[in-house]
């Protein structure tokens, strides 16, 4: 038997044990990988990474308007697209997003109202103060 390109009897060897001790060794780990496997709960992995990047992101974009060079503005902002790209991936990854949007275009109402544009500034404010306070 070959263990990650060595021998049983040189990891023996090498170890100064049995092999009878590497084989049960590799029958042990079996057993703990299994069971490690079967409790694992993926949603709740998916959960908490997505948590984790939706935070990174919030608290980059904050640091980003409480900066005052710019050139630390600049790096909140760029650690902010990271976040983004890094939760983008981890659900395209998973089978949960298949595009990401390129852009926004608002249609059907009337922009050159100025109700229509304040009642859309709300909105879009709105959609941003929620997606912070949950992430």
């Amino acid at each position: 038997m070959v263990i990650d390109g060595g021998e049983v009897s040189e990891i023996a060897s090498y170890f100064s044990v049995s092999e009878k001790t590497i084989y049960r060794d590799i029958r042990d780990a079996e057993v703990i990988n299994r069971h490690a496997v079967q409790n694992f709960d993926q949603d709740k992995f998916l959960g908490e990474s997505i948590s984790f990047w939706l935070q990174i992101r919030w608290k980059s974009m904050r640091d980003s308007e409480l900066a005052r060079e710019e050139n630390a503005k600049i790096g909140h902002r760029r650690n902010a697209i990271t976040a983004q790209e890094k939760l983008e991936k981890s659900l395209q990854d998973r089978g949960l997003l298949n595009k990401v949007p390129q852009e926004l275009k608002v249609t059907g109402i009337l922009m050159e109202k100025a109700e229509a544009r304040a009642a859309t500034r709300e909105y879009l404010k709105t959609i941003n103060e929620l997606s912070g306070k949950n992430g």
